[in-house]
């Protein structure tokens, strides 16, 4: 999607953490707006360029899943244990951007009253997507910082305390299903009745697997069978066909092309965020992973590294490294085509040593060294910056920001159902397997065995993607992350350690906000 700045720059501007500083002038700035379904369209279409231009703030790649990492060395060894050390106090890690779009969704809803030139079925569609990308974005709330503030309304200017994460995850939930009026992707039609294609306007596949995703959430986070029960239903509802058409690519080569790559569409996409080299054309190397936390393996060749860089120092680039040894370890099978197509000639990469050099200081001996690093190779068509006579720096990565696509929602239901204790759940996984070139799962089907496979298999089909500490968290695999979170007691977790802290900012003028309690200390 190209970046729009619609001519909404007269309308006031949400707070982002000071809900104090939230304009009430709809009954003003909006008495003669909202005349034409135009109007209201401009409204989503600056939310949805919010989403990119607020990415690392709205969507938090950068810091659960740069911990999340299954990296062996990291050039800042705090990388490592990120969410748990002063870096994340950071004031540009808040809950500023989502309340910000949330803010831009109220006042739409709020103001429904004042739509014109439309019929009450496009009203409808219009404020469903505003209510999904709402439900998005208290659900994203509720997994990074847990208990947090529920604004009433666009036009409320009080302090306000913080609801317990259940009441955040339903009112996510509460959005969600007003937004479940929405047709399939393939019935979306824009103000001038053309067809949408982007799927980043939401459809009933895009609210559906939201609210899979939501109930498997609360089902980890409580353990209730009735909540992975609502989860395995919603993702049914969309992998059977019953909310659109969608498919898994037929092979991992067109994964990369067409899904993840320069291609930007593909049957197996449910929900992704357009980026283009014109959305992010003033993008830098080092903001990459706002993308996906993956690119930070992304080093050699396209990323400009060189394997003896990679392997004696940290290159420019390079921000953290996996061992050939740990990818064999997650990709045990020769077979599959991920281990091939996902790392960049994996186990072969080398470089020449200089042994000896002359008195001139001429190299005029070496040996070949095998490097002990995986180059990671899942986003490799990069974009240059135009400069005369050589390559240019890397400043973006071909390809959209795949939110959910039906692989992930396959596994998903798959750990449903294990949860639930259905064999079914082994169709799902061999499904995914399949696509990788893998036979079918030959193991114990025991509930807890099955369901730990399920996330091996997440791993290796999602890996880089920005799945990685959800899922880890949800199913309680601690031990998959660093030495500092095996650590963290019981009382620690129930004291919010797996959450975000509030950031600073978000206390002034406001004195009811409080902190998660285990970051008290660090106040």
């Amino acid at each position: 999607m190209k970046k729009i700045w619609m001519y909404l720059f007269f309308l006031p501007l949400f707070a982002c953490d000071d809900f104090l500083t939230v304009e009430s002038e709809n009954d003003v700035t909006y008495y003669s707006y909202f005349k034409t379904e135009r109007d209201v369209e401009a409204v989503i279409t600056t939310m949805m360029a919010m989403e990119i231009d607020m990415w690392g703030s709205v969507m938090n790649v950068d810091v659960f899943d740069i911990a999340a990492l299954p990296c062996d060395e990291y050039k800042n060894e705090d990388q490592r244990n990120l969410a748990l050390t002063a870096f994340s106090i950071v004031e540009g890690m808040s809950w500023g951007g989502y309340y910000s779009i949330i803010g831009h969704a109220d006042m739409l809803i709020d103001n429904s009253f004042r739509f014109g030139g439309m019929t009450e079925k496009r009203k409808e569609f219009w404020l469903a997507q505003a209510n999904f990308i709402k439900a998005l974005c208290y659900f994203d709330i509720a997994r990074n910082w847990g208990d947090a503030p529920i604004p009433p309304n666009s036009t409320a200017t009080e302090p306000l305390a913080k609801s317990p994460v259940k009441e955040v995850l339903g009112k996510a939930i509460e959005c969600a299903e007003k937004a479940l009026v929405l047709p399939t992707h393939e019935k979306l039609v824009d103000s001038y009745g053309n067809k949408l294609t982007s799927k980043q306007y939401a459809s009933l596949g895009t609210v559906k697997t939201l609210l899979a995703n939501i109930y498997a959430w609360m089902g980890g986070l409580y353990g209730e069978e009735s909540y992975w029960e609502k989860a395995e239903r919603y993702a049914s509802d969309v992998i059977d066909g019953k909310c659109g058409f969608y498919k898994l690519e037929p092979t991992i080569a067109l994964l990369l092309e067409r899904t993840l790559g320069r291609v930007r569409e593909s049957d197996e996409t449910i929900f992704s965020i357009e980026v283009s080299d014109k959305d992010m054309d003033y993008m830098q190397i080092g903001w990459l992973q706002h993308l996906y936390p993956g690119i930070l393996l992304c080093t050699y060749p396209e990323f400009d590294a060189s394997p003896e860089l990679a392997e004696t120092g940290f290159p420019r680039y390079l921000a953290a490294r996996i061992s050939v040894e740990t990818v064999e370890n997650m990709f045990p099978d020769e077979d599959d085509a991920r281990k091939e197509l996902y790392w960049y000639d994996l186990g072969n990469v080398f470089w020449w040593k200089i042994t000896k050099r002359d008195d001139d200081g001429n190299p005029i001996d070496s040996v070949k060294v095998i490097s002990d690093y995986a180059y990671f190779y899942k986003w490799h068509d990069v974009i240059r910056s135009k400069i005369e006579g050589n390559k240019g720096d890397v400043q973006n990565v071909e390809g959209n920001r795949v939110i959910w696509r039906l692989a992930d929602l396959k596994l998903l239901r798959a750990e449903s159902r294990a949860r639930l204790g259905l064999s079914t759940a082994v169709e799902d996984l061999n499904d995914v397997r399949e696509r990788a070139g893998l036979g079918p799962y030959a193991g114990s089907t025991d509930s807890e065995d099955l369901r730990r496979e399920i996330f091996n298999e997440r791993d290796r089909e999602l890996f880089g993607e920005g799945q990685r500490y959800f899922d880890i968290v949800r199913n309680g695999y601690l031990d998959r992350l660093s030495e500092a979170y095996q650590q963290l007691t019981a009382k620690d977790i129930e004291n919010g350690a797996l959450y975000r802290p509030v950031a600073q900012r978000s206390f002034n003028n406001n004195e009811l906000m409080t902190q998660n309690k285990y970051w008290l200390w660090r106040r």
